[in-house]
């Protein structure tokens, strides 16, 4: 069996920037023309405007694009969900009919979310094991909850970047996605697990950048609703499981490379998730991923670095956080070859840290959803719609964990004690004697 030969060191980084490039020029076109569209949604013109009631909105392509990306809390969606039939290419073939219930948050009902909201809040003040005896809730329950919240804020794809001073946020995170395309030397043909896909943004690029066949694997139901959505014109190299990723329903040695971004935080055992992967690739293959750690600079006897992680943790629905040396340890346990690790964090120009998404510094009309600005406008409006009923009972408060998230991610990067890139590199050996 032939071994896949992956480029490692200085020089492969600047190669895989190089051949993405004329991707990010693509992509910054249609920058300005976005930023305009997430005014609108921000400010929820979708419901005034039918208030208003002087021109129906679906006369205005772009009153149309706002109330697809604005958070939706009545359950019906501006994508050809709204209808009860989903359209052909979201289960992956011909169109299927499909009731499609009232909805305020992801999957939830009006009535369901404040009492999500109580159990995972619940949920996270108990300690460490009970939160990993209980991750498959803990996560669910929090993607059900942030999903609406997130495509707001950050669109389809849920993840940081080292950043260039130049660059654009969206623009870094499509390089920070191809850099693990290139370093894996993905190609058409090739099968690949996507671990913890999100909502199917980085799959979906990653589809268009190299050609090779991707399976997405993700335990929330809403989540792969909306990747089927959002991978539609490359449906052909899009699939989706349904499943806890510590359980992968693959046979032995199935795919030839596997890719994670940002989505193994969750796992409640490092080593065993890494094992699971393991087992579904191919020997020789390659599996390329960026963990969430805890750097070297983080003491925990410190009373604000402590504070720091938990915060970390219970805006982002992670039972613990590990450190770059534990997550290295882990791999080589599962089985890999380390090829290589770097805390790309240290590669974003130092006026364009990975966290400034969260600053505000960078302002612009497409970032407002993720500035303290647009957080706190957003709570605002929701502590106003929530006796209303205008949001379900509970939004606000998803709201105030994920500001005080946002919060705590900025100063584990002002600090140095986090970082949401830690990328490694590791194989699967071939069989002695191959």
């Amino acid at each position: 069996m032939k071994e896949i030969q992956f480029p490692v060191g200085a020089q492969a980084h600047q190669d895989a920037e190089k051949r993405a490039g004329g991707d990010f020029q693509r992509h910054e076109q249609g920058h300005g023309r976005r930023q305009a569209l997430a005014v609108l949604a921000l400010f929820g013109w979708r419901q005034a405007g039918a208030a208003f009631g002087h021109v129906p909105p679906s006369h205005y392509p772009l009153w149309r694009r706002a109330h697809s990306i604005a958070p939706r809390f009545d359950g019906s969606r501006a994508d050809g969900l709204q209808s009860g039939r989903i359209p052909a290419g979201i289960s992956g073939g011909a169109g299927v009919d499909a009731k499609v219930t009232k909805r305020s948050l992801g999957n939830l009902t009006q009535e369901e979310v404040k009492s999500v909201v109580d159990d995972y809040v619940g949920l996270h003040d108990a300690g460490v094991e009970r939160k990993k005896e209980r991750y498959r809730q803990l996560v669910n329950q929090y993607y059900d909850l942030v999903t609406d919240f997130y495509e707001w804020g950050w669109g389809k794809s849920f993840h940081f970047a080292p950043r260039r001073r130049s660059e654009s946020f969206k623009a870094s995170q499509i390089r920070h996605q191809h850099f693990l395309a290139d370093k894996l030397s993905l190609k058409p043909g090739m099968q690949v697990l996507d671990v913890g896909c999100g909502v199917g943004g980085p799959m979906g690029n990653l589809a268009r950048h190299c050609g090779a066949s991707f399976v997405g694997i993700n335990n929330n139901a809403y989540q792969i609703e909306r990747a089927k959505v959002h991978t539609r014109d490359v449906e052909a190299l899009c699939r989706f499981i349904k499943s806890d990723y510590m359980q992968i329903p693959r046979s032995d040695d199935h795919y030839d490379g596997a890719i994670s971004i940002e989505a193994m935080p969750h796992a409640p055992d490092k080593t065993a998730a890494y094992a699971e992967i393991f087992r579904v690739l191919r020997p020789g293959a390659g599996f390329a991923c960026y963990e969430w750690c805890l750097t070297d600079a983080f003491d925990p006897s410190n009373a604000e670095h402590r504070q720091i992680k938990e915060g970390i943790m219970t805006g982002s629905a992670l039972p613990d956080i590990a450190g770059t040396t534990e997550v290295c340890e882990a791999v080589r346990a599962a089985g890999f070859e380390l090829i290589e690790s770097l805390d790309l964090a240290g590669e974003s120009d130092p006026e364009t840290p990975w966290y400034r998404a969260l600053q505000g510094r960078d302002f612009s009309l497409a970032s407002i959803p993720r500035t303290p600005l647009g957080r706190v406008l957003t709570n605002l409006i929701l502590r106003v719609a929530e006796p209303l009923r205008l949001a379900p009972q509970g939004a606000r408060e998803v709201s105030t964990f994920l500001n005080w998230g946002a919060d705590t991610l900025v100063e584990g990067g002002r600090t140095g004690i986090f970082t949401p890139m830690f990328y490694f590199l590791a194989r699967k050996p071939l069989p002695r004697g191959d």
